[in-house]
């Protein structure tokens, strides 16, 4: 887990100060540099540094060629981001769902200290009052308007017997 959290890290912040192996380079330095490869190609262009038809042809495929490697290069670096965050998702599904962690009587003493991140039991009574579950609809239905599930915030709204927040 702590592999991951720490690949996750790096992916986030590219200059972490204890920096973790990639295979990509960070996304930010790929388009810095290829912003300087463009605008020295285009001082060259400009100042008269390709003359004939030829030069200009081979400036123009290198600067296609520098533009393609670094797509290819922000790709990867989207790939392991996105691969780095759905095991994270995943680690976090199951420690929530607590298939990790063992049978209530037969866990050994300590084991919640060596397992922080597990979620704390809700109370039984946590929703029970008038208040509490009006408060928790209007922020269910608040959440659907936002997320652009208008239908779904309407029935839901019908359903509860409000109308819908706008």
């Amino acid at each position: 887990m702590d592999m991951e959290l720490d690949r996750y890290e790096l992916l986030a912040h590219p200059n972490p100060p204890n920096p973790v192996k990639a295979k990509a380079p960070p996304i930010g330095s790929t388009l810095t540099h290829l912003a300087a490869q463009l605008r020295q190609s285009r001082e060259m262009l400009l100042n008269g540094g390709c003359t004939t038809s030829q030069s200009v042809q081979e400036m123009m495929s290198l600067a296609a060629s520098a533009v393609e490697k670094s797509k290819g290069l922000v790709d990867d670096r989207l790939k392991e981001t996105h691969a780095s965050s759905v095991k994270l998702a995943r680690l976090i599904d199951k420690v929530r769902s607590g298939r990790c962690a063992p049978p209530l009587d037969r866990r050994t003493d300590g084991w919640e200290q060596r397992t922080p991140g597990m979620l704390p039991e809700l109370a039984p009574n946590m929703f029970q009052s008038e208040e509490a579950t009006a408060a928790l609809r209007r922020t269910v239905a608040q959440h659907l308007v936002r997320s652009g599930s208008l239908e779904t915030a309407e029935i839901f709204a019908r359903v509860r017997d409000r109308p819908c927040p706008r």
